[in-house]
């Protein structure tokens, strides 16, 4: 396909066809027609901002209490708190004590955050409890090889006795037994 590349102006930035080329003499450079595109999607899809404020630590796992905030962080459009807000969205747990953010969001995507919110906030409360069951569990596990151990030297003290008591070792050979642990 030829493309354009004369002296007539575009007629939306006024750019010459040797600076911007264009389909044809008379259309639009791509720029222009990017942006009028841009300019049909927002007259046909008028953008409602909801208020969306979520508590700190709400998702009990600080690495994705950070990722939650980072990602409400790029979505949000905080010069939209100076048009009309439809509706607050209050996400995360309601804590008295908890500071919170406020971002600003399209309403239909501040509508499909509430699931996702509730189902990120149930994950970190499950990956919370499995961390503070962490050290428990490993206390228990120290406990149970250390009875083991425990039974594994009487086990083995008995049956040196009884080699003993049966002269199948001597005291000399009792006492060269080196010490284990």
């Amino acid at each position: 396909m030829r493309y354009y590349e004369g002296d007539k102006p575009c007629p939306g930035c006024g750019k010459p066809g040797t600076e911007i080329a264009r389909v044809s003499k008379d259309a639009l450079c791509p720029t222009c027609r990017r942006l009028l595109d841009k300019a049909k999607v927002c007259e046909l899809e008028p953008r409602e901002y909801s208020r969306v404020i979520v508590k700190w630590y709400s998702f009990y796992h600080s690495p994705l209490n950070m990722a939650v905030g980072d990602f409400l962080n790029k979505i949000s459009l905080k010069e939209a708190k100076n048009i009309p807000i439809v509706g607050n969205f209050h996400l995360g747990k309601g804590c008295a004590v908890t500071a919170s953010d406020c971002y600003y969001i399209p309403r239909f995507v501040a509508l499909a955050l509430d699931d996702l919110i509730k189902a990120l906030q149930e994950e970190g409360k499950q990956l919370r409890t499995a961390t503070d069951e962490l050290p428990k569990k490993a206390a228990e596990e120290v406990r149970k090889e250390k009875q083991r151990y425990f039974e594994e030297g009487v086990k083995y003290g008995r049956q040196l006795l009884t080699q003993l008591n049966r002269g199948e070792i001597s005291l000399k050979d009792f006492d060269a037994i080196p010490k284990r642990y």
